[in-house]
């Protein structure tokens, strides 16, 4: 489960540096 947080973590900084943070701040 921890590692897959961390991927996702990832995952949200990769969305936010394309500007997408946004769509992802809703879930």
């Amino acid at each position: 489960m921890a590692k897959y947080s961390e991927e996702f973590k990832m995952k949200i900084v990769t969305e936010y540096l394309q500007g997408n943070f946004g769509y992802v701040s809703l879930a």
